[in-house]
């Protein structure tokens, strides 16, 4: 009776690991979330959380990456807005104060954006050397998501700890599109990294002549 009874507690635990309300041996709750939402397989996470497996939560090596930000980065859509559904926390931030909002900016999902702005994102948190979502979205190209949290009330010309700003980011990695709409909503040309270096002039240095082109149509002349 007793090994009956053990065959179907094991069976019965092969089967919920199975389906993902449990973790795989050798896994904890929360290794088998944060793989769930890598992989985007969102109805294991929201059987894993109704198990007890907690949302608002990092990994513990590197810089401790939230499991909304690890969903954000790989594009799971579906993954985010079980987790949002859970009441995953949309400022938590990983060790360097890198939040989902920026995640989202890096990657150029604006929807996802509008989604984490309409649930109480901060479009002007900062990571511990000043970079915001806005200057994420500007150095990777994307310029309706830079469009989207200028709107919502992102600062235009924030500057890290050295100076740098989104136009300057935009420029110097020949992102005309996004210099072009930076432009157009105002965005200070005459800003300098460090004291010396204009956004032209890290442009010119870097080859990317339209950008700097644009810069000097603006009005800047060095």
């Amino acid at each position: 009776m007793t090994s009956l009874l053990s065959g179907v507690v094991l069976a019965g635990t092969l089967m919920l690991q199975a389906s993902g309300a449990l973790p795989a041996e050798g896994q904890t709750a929360s290794q088998a979330l944060f793989r769930a939402a890598r992989d985007g397989r969102p109805d294991e996470v929201r059987k894993l959380i109704g198990a007890g497996a907690r949302v608002n939560t990092s990994t513990d090596h590197g810089l401790g990456k939230t499991l909304l930000i690890t969903a954000i980065e790989a594009g799971h859509a579906d993954v985010v807005y079980v987790l949002l559904a859970a009441n995953a926390n949309v400022n938590l931030t990983n060790r360097s104060g890198w939040t989902p909002l920026m995640a989202a900016a890096e990657h150029g999902h604006r929807g996802l954006a509008l989604t984490l702005i309409d649930r109480g994102a901060d479009v002007n948190a900062t990571t511990s050397n000043g970079l915001t979502a806005l200057m994420k979205g500007a150095v990777h190209g994307h310029a309706p998501i830079v469009r989207l949290l200028h709107e919502r009330g992102a600062k235009l010309n924030a500057a890290t700890d050295s100076g740098l700003t989104a136009l300057m980011f935009a420029a110097w990695e020949g992102r005309v599109d996004v210099v072009k709409t930076l432009l157009a909503l105002g965005a200070d040309m005459h800003a300098k990294h460090r004291g010396t270096t204009t956004a032209l002039m890290g442009a010119e240095a870097r080859g990317h002549k339209e950008t700097a082109r644009l810069l000097r149509a603006a009005g800047l002349s060095k």
